[in-house]
């Protein structure tokens, strides 16, 4: 292995300390910026707020997040992060449990509180302390989907106590699902775009120079996997990283001069298909059970077409008819309709209205998108 293929490991693990280092988060100065303005001018001076944060993964929004926090805390303000899925299973009462128990430096018991109970011990806290809190609350859609309810949200938003919240989601469609009263108390929004070619450069470029060694990464290698994040990832940052982590390394496994567009390209392939089989993982139960049963169609409908599933695909009116004949209790044609939309956000397939012709009215087309299509390369719908 070449010696010279030296790689700073806590720079891509910790990628926070590169935003250290930076003083912001590279390519989202302006959302950093706007949200410090509001940490400063609002709840530093004891008054409440909520900003509302929509994007795909990989658009910078828990990074953002986290470094506003970080600030925050210089400000003398409390910073306090949850992840709805991970750190409350989705559940509001764990989530009011894992503020409440924080804000008061203890472990409350799990049992024999109810979620507003859990609420109002952190609300006395923080009155009791003089407390001004600022509360990120990462992956809230989780909460909506198992409870079928906003009530925690507005509960948040509607506190008394000296609260600045910071709402965030990876479904840009999320607020669809919002009660009205919950909608009608969002103060501000910001929308993270997926990052464009030259965006995505600059970024890994950054990651070249403070966690490798620039002379192993040449730019035409850079312009190679911006590109093709864009195109492959729909400009996900954070697979980008991934990817030319991962290419270097193998780079310097064969003990190449320099990182070459076939090992970025290899390397991509790896973290498509890891991708992929996350996406499928991190789907609801239902969801995944319906998206396993569209692999089964397309494969019985078109039993000689390529192995990737390129160019496969149905109407949803002839799924839904699949549905029917496979499965115990399948969805109405209404709530399939809800569920592929929710697949198409995960960029497993694409739904698309084509006109059938003179007086032949309009069909919905199903089609797999590239990780769609990995999983069917993969055999998916015998494995999960």
């Amino acid at each position: 292995m070449d010696p010279g293929f030296t790689i700073n490991y806590e720079v891509f693990e910790e990628p926070w300390l590169l935003c250290e280092r930076l003083g912001t988060v590279p390519e989202r100065e302006t959302q950093v910026n706007h949200l410090l303005y509001m940490v400063k001018n609002r709840i530093a001076k004891g008054s409440s707020f909520n900003v509302f944060i929509y994007g795909w993964t990989g658009t910078g929004k828990t990074l953002v997040v986290k470094h506003v926090l970080r600030e925050a805390e210089k400000m003398g303000v409390t910073p306090l992060y949850v992840n709805c899925q991970r750190d409350a299973d989705g559940s509001s009462t764990r989530l009011f449990r894992f503020i409440a128990s924080n804000i008061r430096n203890e472990k409350l018991p799990a049992r024999g509180f109810e979620a507003s109970e859990y609420l109002q011990l952190f609300e006395e806290h923080v009155k009791e302390k003089k407390l001004k809190v600022l509360l990120a609350v990462d992956e809230f859609d989780s909460i909506i989907e198992r409870e079928r309810n906003d009530n925690f949200l507005y509960k948040l938003l509607r506190s008394e106590t000296p609260l600045g919240v910071i709402a965030v989601s990876n479904k840009v469609l999320v607020k669809e699902k919002l009660d009205p009263r919950t909608k009608s108390s969002i103060e501000s929004e910001l929308i993270f775009q997926p990052y464009d070619k030259e965006s995505l450069k600059k970024i890994l470029r950054l990651y070249v120079e403070h966690g490798l060694n620039p002379e192993k990464v040449w730019e035409d290698s850079l312009e190679y996997l911006a590109e093709r994040t864009v195109e492959d990832f729909g400009g996900d940052a954070r697979r980008a990283v991934a990817i030319l982590k991962k290419a270097y390394e193998a780079a310097a496994e064969e003990g190449a001069n320099h990182v070459y567009i076939y090992h970025l390209s290899s390397a991509i392939d790896e973290v498509e298909k890891e991708t992929a089989i996350n996406i499928l993982l991190s789907l609801p139960e239902n969801h995944r059970l319906i998206f396993v049963e569209l692999l089964k169609h397309l494969s019985q409908k078109w039993p000689t077409a390529t192995p990737g599933g390129e160019g496969k695909h149905t109407t949803v009116a002839e799924f839904h008819s699949h549905l029917k004949r496979s499965i115990k209790k399948p969805p109405s044609y209404r709530t399939l309709h809800g569920i592929l939309r929710e697949l198409k956000e995960h960029k497993l397939i694409e739904v698309e209205k084509v006109g059938r012709g003179k007086g032949g009215g309009v069909a919905n087309i199903v089609r797999l998108q590239p990780y769609g299509q990995h999983l069917y390369s993969i055999g998916a719908e015998r494995e999960y």
